[in-house]
């Protein structure tokens, strides 16, 4: 298989897809779970995104994420800039050179063009974030990471703790024996 030179996802509402990319841009590999940013329980982002790269979290290139992962209900809301209509940028140079896992980057560290400001302005946000799993760091087992579908019973994978207690009756069960009394 041909180096890969980017990790490119597009993470969804409904699903979250990976792919890894070689110099020139074509596609190598491709996979896709269906995790997407309203599966994903809150503060569970990391274990999401090790299920979706699985063996790849060891290819050393960088990955790049767009889609519903920078929305309000995603792993990180992306800031908006205000600018002139007629001077939209179309693009912004980030430098992560010499950074290292978990350094990052903030907006007041961008050089942005003339006339562009940020819409956040009370906090000084992050704009990049090196990322990646350390050899020795545990991951929380994807079961956890899932938020249970409306309805169904919240019950996790065998062995993923806050599994559901076999003896406890079931709501319908529960609603019958109401009924009786």
């Amino acid at each position: 298989m041909p180096a890969t030179a980017l990790i490119a996802i597009d993470w969804g509402t409904t699903s979250a897809r990976a792919y890894c990319l070689g110099a020139g841009g074509e596609v190598i590999a491709t996979r896709a779970v269906p995790l997407g940013v309203m599966q994903v329980q809150e503060g569970c982002f990391p274990e999401a995104l090790a299920a979706l790269l699985g063996d790849w979290h060891d290819v050393a290139a960088p990955r790049l994420a767009c889609g519903m992962v920078g929305s309000q209900y995603g792993w990180r809301e992306a800031a908006y800039v205000r600018c002139p209509a007629d001077a939209i940028p179309n693009h912004f140079d980030v430098d992560l050179t010499g950074l290292e896992i978990g350094d990052s980057v903030h907006i007041s560290a961008m050089k942005l063009p003339e006339g562009v400001k940020p819409t956040i302005t009370e906090r000084n946000f992050t704009v990049a974030t090196i990322v990646g799993r350390a050899a020795e760091e545990e991951v929380k087992p994807v079961a956890a990471a899932i938020v249970p579908e409306a309805g169904a019973e919240a019950a996790s994978a065998e062995g993923a703790e806050g599994a559901a207690k076999k003896d406890e009756p079931k709501k319908d069960e529960k609603k019958k024996d109401e009924k009786k009394k």
